[in-house]
C-alpha cells in the first residue's frame, strides 16, 4: 500500500518523540549538573555528569568530568573506560588503550559493555597489536591464556558474553536470526532483488544484475570529484589511500540524488526489503545516540569508489539484522587486484593463478565480478585490500536479515 498521508504522519510521530526523549535529556544534564556542584568530590555523581554529557553530544565536556574523576581515583574502572572510549573516538588510539584496558579489567560496575571491547581491540589494531603477548601482564591484571593483542580482546569480549563471536562484534542483535559470513541470494531471499529466473521474461525487472551496466553507466556520470558529488568515507575506517561515496536517499536527499541517476533510484525503489532497511548503511556503532536523522520510509544505498592503494581497516558493522549486496559495476582485473576478506574467508575479485595464491582454498574462492551481487554479513569483521592498477567500482545496497518478521521490521529502531 502507497500512502504518503501514512508515511508523513509516522515520520511526524517519530520527529515528535524525539524532540521530547532529547529534551527529557537536557533536563535530566542540568540535574546531574547541580549533583555535581553539591558533590563535586563523589565519583559516582561527576562519572554520570559524565555519561550525560555523552548522550547530548558533548564529548569534551564529558571528557573534562572524568579526568576530574581520575584526579582524585585514579583507579576508578568507569572513569578510565569512558574516557578512554571518548579518547579513541577522537582518533587517539594509543591513548585510548592505556585508559580502555585497565579500565575493562576492574571488571567494575559499568565496565563490562561491548563498545568498550570493540573500540579496545580496534585501537589495538590499529597500531599493529594485533597479536601480543603479554600486553595484559604489563597491567597487572589476569593473563588471557594465548595471545593478547587485539584477537586476545575479542576473544574476551565473546567468552564474557558481549559479542556474538570474536568475528561478529555487532552491538545491536536480534540473538535468533541465523549467522553466516557470506550468504547466497537464495539464502538471504533476495533472489526477486538479484537475478531474473527461466520462469521470467521482461525488459525492465528489479534485478540488480540484470541491470548492472544501466546502473555503472549512472553511476560514471557522476564520479567527478571536482563536483563533489562523491563524497569521502566519513567514518575514520580507511588506512592507506581514497575511497569515495555518493550516497542516495540520505537524510531525505531523494529528490536531489535522483535526479543525477534516476534508473538507479526507480530499480531501488521497487526493493521495499533494501530501501525500507532501517538498519542500512551504518558501519559504526552508534554508542551513545540513540536516534536517526534519516525518515523512516527511505534508507540509504550508495555507489562506492576505491583507488588503489587503499586498505580499509578491519571492521565490523553494528548490527546483525541486515545483509549487505556488493554488486560489481567496474572491477579491475590488472595489478594485484582487490580482495575482501569476511570473518577468515578471503575472497578475491577475480581468480589468481597459483603463482598469487598462498592456498588452494583461496584459488577455488567464489569472486567479485561485474554484474555480478557478493552478499555478506557485515557484522562480520571484514577487511578490503585494493592493490589494482585503476578504480573499483560498487552498488552497495543493504537488505533485512530474511529471519526477521515484518513486525520486528516495523518495531526495530534505526541506529
Amino acid at each position: 500500500m502507497n500512502c504518503p498521508f501514512l508515511s508523513k504522519y509516522i515520520d511526524s510521530e517519530y520527529s515528535g518523540a524525539l524532540y521530547i526523549y532529547l529534551s527529557h535529556l537536557k533536563a535530566a544534564l542540568q540535574t546531574k549538573l547541580q549533583l555535581a556542584r553539591e558533590f563535586p568530590t563523589d565519583a559516582n555523581v561527576v562519572n554520570q555528569l559524565g555519561v550525560g554529557y555523552l548522550y547530548v553530544g558533548k564529548n569534551n565536556k564529558a571528557k573534562q568530568s572524568f579526568e576530574r574523576v581520575l584526579q582524585s581515583h585514579p583507579g576508578n574502572g568507569f572513569a578510565l573506560v569512558h574516557l578512554g572510549f571518548i579518547t579513541k573516538i577522537q582518533g587517539d588510539w594509543k591513548k585510548s588503550i592505556d585508559f580502555l584496558l585497565p579500565g575493562i579489567h576492574t571488571l567494575a560496575e559499568g565496565t563490562q559493555q561491548g563498545k568498550f571491547y570493540f573500540h579496545l581491540g580496534d585501537a589495538l589494531h590499529r597500531t599493529n597489536r594485533t597479536e601480543e603477548v603479554g600486553i595484559l601482564r604489563a597491567c597487572h591484571f589476569h593473563i588471557i591464556s594465548g595471545l593478547n593483542g587485539a584477537k586476545a580482546i575479542y576473544k574476551l569480549g565473546a567468552e564474557r558474553g558481549l559479542f556474538r563471536s570474536k568475528y561478529q562484534r555487532s552491538l545491536y542483535n536480534v540473538e535468533r536470526l541465523k549467522s553466516r559470513p557470506y550468504w547466497t541470494a537464495q539464502q538471504a531471499k533476495v533472489t526477486d532483488y538479484v537475478k531474473i529466473t527461466r520462469e521470467q521474461k521482461c525488459s525492465w525487472c528489479t534485478k540488480l544484475e540484470s541491470n548492472w551496466k544501466i546502473i555503472r553507466d549512472e553511476a560514471m556520470k557522476v564520479m567527478d570529484v571536482k563536483k563533489g558529488l562523491f563524497v569521502k568515507e566519513e567514518e575514520s575506517l580507511k588506512n592507506t589511500g581514497e575511497w569515495r561515496q555518493f550516497t542516495l536517499f540520505q537524510r531525505g536527499k531523494k529528490e536531489v540524488d535522483c535526479k543525477r541517476v534516476p534508473k538507479t533510484c526507480a530499480l531501488l525503489e521497487q526493493m521495499p526489503n533494501a530501501i525500507g532497511c532501517k538498519r542500512a548503511l551504518c558501519n559504526k556503532p552508534s554508542d551513545y545516540t540513540f536516534y536517526s536523522n534519516l525518515p523512516l520510509n527511505k534508507y540509504p544505498s550508495t555507489c562506492s569508489i576505491m583507488m588503489p592503494g587503499t586498505h580499509v581497516w578491519p571492521h565490523t558493522g553494528p548490527t546483525n539484522c541486515r545483509l549487505r549486496m556488493h554488486l560489481g559495476l567496474v572491477i579491475p582485473q590488472t595489478g594485484d587486484g582487490v580482495r575482501i576478506r569476511c570473518a577468515d574467508d578471503i575472497r578475491h575479485l577475480y581468480l589468481l593463478g597459483f603463482a598469487k595464491m598462498n592456498t588452494i582454498n583461496q584459488c577455488l574462492n567464489r569472486t567479485w565480478e561485474e554484474g555480478k551481487v557478493l552478499i555478506f554479513d557485515d557484522s562480520y569483521e571484514h577487511e578490503v585490500w585494493q592493490n589494482a592498477e585503476t578504480f573499483r567500482l560498487i552498488l552497495i545496497v543493504d537488505v533485512w536479515h530474511p529471519d526477521l518478521s515484518e513486525r520486528e521490521k516495523r518495531n526495530l529502531m534505526p541506529i
